[in-house]
C-alpha cells in the first residue's frame, strides 16, 4: 500500500491558550471524525482519524506533547470505500499502529504499522473474511494484537513488531455459545498477553452481558474458552461496548451501565479472573430514582474513581456526578449520592464525561449543551479526598454540536479530544491541553536551574543524574516537558551551564 498525504490539516503550532479557540487539530472541507490518539510515554503523540472525502480513510499523524507536528504531512494509513464508520484503534507500535476494517462492501480486519517517519512499515490482514470492529494493542513484550469480530464470534490474533507475522496459524475464537462481539483489548498484567472484553447475547433481544477472557502468548485461555462474566445479572444497553483499563499489580477496571434501571457501576477482575466487586460490580450511588449513565472510570492502584451523566428520568434536569472507592473494601468514599461536579440544572443535556488520572487529583471532562448542537466543554480536578483542586471552568466555549470526547495523559496535564462540528455535514478534530493548574496551553518548561540557586552548575547536574530515566515520570530536571530525563535534558543545561 502507498503513503498518501491529506491537506485537511489546520498549520498548528503549540496549543491554544483560549477555550474560546480551542486547536484546531484537523480541519477542511466534509468528516474528519473519529478521532483516537496515543503517547509513546516520552515526548510524542499520534493522532488518528477517519476521513471522509476519499471515503472514511484513515488517516494518521505524529505531533509532540507540545503540540507540534513533526510528520510533514498525514498518512494514510487504510485507504477504504465505506459510507459509514466502525470502531478501529490505534495504539503503539513500532512506534505506531493502527487495526481496522480495510476494504469496501466486504472489508476485512487488518492491522498496519508505522515507522517513526510515518511511512507504512506493514499492512497485514487479520480476518478470513468479512469482518467489523477491529480492535488492537500491544503487549509489554512488544508484540501486537488484535481482536475482530468475524461471523457473530470474536477473534484474536498476534503480531510480530518487526514485520506483523502471525503467531498462531489460525485465529483464537473467543467464547462458543451466543453472539459475542469484541469490546476492548488490553495487555495482561504478566504483560505477555492480553485480555479480551467482548460483550455477548444468546438472542438479539436477550441480556447483553459483558465479559472478559486472558489469551496467553501460546494461543492458550486460563480464563477458560468462554471466560469471566463480569456481571452476572442484567443487562448493558443495546449498543454499548464499554472499555476497560488495566490496573497494574491489581487487575483489569470496567466502568459500565446497566438498564431497566439505568444505573452505573464499576468491576475489577484479578489477575485469575475473580470479580473484586460482587457479582455485579458496585453500583456508584444506592438511589436507583436517577438515571446514571456512560460512566468512565480510572484507578490509582488504591482506589476507583468514576463519573458519570446524571439525569432526573423525564425531565430536562441533567448534571455530571463523580464518585470514588476503596479498591480493598469497596466502600463508597465520596458520599452515598457521590460529588456533584455539575449539579442538575434544567438544560438541553450533558453528556461525553471523561477522566483522567493525575499525581495531583482526577481531572473530570463532560460537554454542555444549553440547547441541541449548542455545546462547549467543562472540566475541573479534584484530589483523593474529594476536594477541588482546580475549579470548574470552561475548556472550549465555541458554541457548536461536539461528541465522541475523550481525555489522555501528556507530561504535566491533559489532553482532552473531541469532534466538532459534527451535524453541519462537515465536522473537524479539536482538542485542547489542560495544565496541572487548570491552565490552558503548552507546558512550562522546567528551568535548567533546578536546585533554585541562582546558577546553572553541578549542583544541578548533580541532581539531573540523581533522576536519570526514560521515562515516563514528571520531574523538574526533565527540562523540555518530555516525560523522560535524558541526553536531551542534559543538552539543555549544559547550554545554559554557568560557572
Amino acid at each position: 500500500m502507498s503513503v498518501a498525504t491529506t491537506i485537511l490539516l489546520a498549520v498548528m503550532s503549540g496549543w491554544s491558550t483560549s477555550a474560546s479557540a480551542p486547536t484546531l487539530l484537523v480541519g477542511g472541507t466534509g468528516e474528519q471524525v473519529q478521532p483516537k490518539l496515543a503517547w509513546d510515554g516520552r515526548g510524542m503523540l499520534a493522532l488518528s482519524w477517519y476521513d471522509a472525502p476519499s471515503g472514511y480513510d484513515v488517516m494518521v499523524r505524529q505531533l509532540t506533547t507540545d503540540g507540534d507536528f513533526t510528520w510533514p504531512a498525514a498518512t494514510m494509513v487504510m485507504n477504504n470505500s465505506f459510507s459509514s464508520t466502525q470502531d478501529y484503534q490505534l495504539f503503539r507500535g513500532a512506534p505506531w499502529a493502527v487495526a481496522s476494517q480495510q476494504g469496501s462492501s466486504s472489508p476485512v480486519a487488518a492491522v498496519a504499522s508505522l515507522n517513526a517517519d510515518g511511512t507504512l512499515a506493514w499492512t497485514k490482514t487479520v480476518s478470513a473474511s468479512s469482518a467489523s470492529v477491529p480492535k488492537g494493542n500491544q503487549a509489554d513484550d512488544g508484540f501486537l494484537w488484535s481482536a475482530w469480530v468475524e461471523g457473530s464470534n470474536t477473534r484474536v490474533q498476534r503480531l510480530a513488531q518487526a514485520d506483523g507475522g502471525f503467531s498462531f496459524g489460525a485465529p483464537i475464537q473467543i467464547g462458543t455459545t451466543g453472539s459475542t462481539f469484541a469490546a476492548d483489548i488490553e495487555p495482561s498484567l504478566s504483560g505477555s498477553g492480553v485480555v479480551v472484553s467482548t460483550v455477548r447475547y444468546s438472542t438479539f433481544s436477550g441480556p447483553k452481558v459483558l465479559w472478559a477472557n486472558l489469551v496467553n502468548p501460546d494461543g492458550s485461555q486460563p480464563w477458560g474458552t468462554n471466560g469471566k462474566q463480569v456481571f452476572s445479572a442484567g443487562s448493558l444497553q443495546f449498543g454499548n461496548f464499554p472499555e476497560f483499563r488495566r490496573v497494574p499489580s491489581v487487575g483489569y477496571l470496567f466502568a459500565y451501565y446497566k438498564t431497566s434501571p439505568l444505573q452505573s457501576y464499576v468491576q475489577v477482575l484479578d489477575a485469575q479472573g475473580n470479580r473484586l466487586f460482587g457479582t455485579e460490580g458496585f453500583s456508584v450511588t444506592a438511589d436507583t430514582a436517577r438515571e446514571r449513565t456512560n460512566p468512565a472510570a480510572v484507578s490509582d492502584g488504591t482506589f476507583v474513581y468514576v463519573c458519570w451523566i446524571e439525569r432526573t428520568p423525564s425531565s430536562s434536569l441533567y448534571g455530571v456526578y463523580g464518585q470514588c472507592f476503596d479498591l480493598a473494601t469497596g466502600t463508597r468514599q465520596w458520599g452515598a449520592s457521590g460529588l456533584p461536579l455539575a449539579p442538575l440544572e434544567t438544560i438541553y443535556s450533558y453528556s461525553g464525561a471523561v477522566a483522567h488520572l493525575r499525581p495531583e487529583g482526577v481531572v473530570f471532562g463532560w460537554v454542555r449543551s444549553t440547547a441541541f448542537g449548542q455545546d462547549t466543554v467543562e472540566a475541573m480536578c479534584v484530589n483523593l479526598t474529594g476536594a477541588t483542586v482546580w475549579s470548574r471552568r470552561p475548556i472550549a466555549t465555541n458554541v457548536s454540536p461536539k461528541g465522541r470526547m475523550q481525555a489522555y495523559g501528556v507530561p504535566y496535564g491533559t489532553i482532552l479530544l473531541w469532534e466538532d462540528g459534527i451535524t453541519q455535514g462537515s465536522s473537524d478534530i479539536r482538542g485542547m491541553r489542560i495544565g496541572s493548574d487548570g491552565s490552558l496551553g503548552p507546558a512550562v518548561h522546567p528551568s535548567p536551574d533546578i536546585t533554585g540557586d541562582g546558577f546553572v552548575n553541578g549542583g544541578d547536574l548533580g541532581v539531573l543524574l540523581s533522576v536519570w530515566s526514560t521515562g515516563p515520570l514528571e520531574s523538574p530536571a526533565d527540562l523540555n516537558a518530555d516525560g523522560g530525563v535524558d541526553g536531551a535534558d542534559l543538552g539543555a543545561l549544559l547550554t545554559a551551564w554557568q560557572d
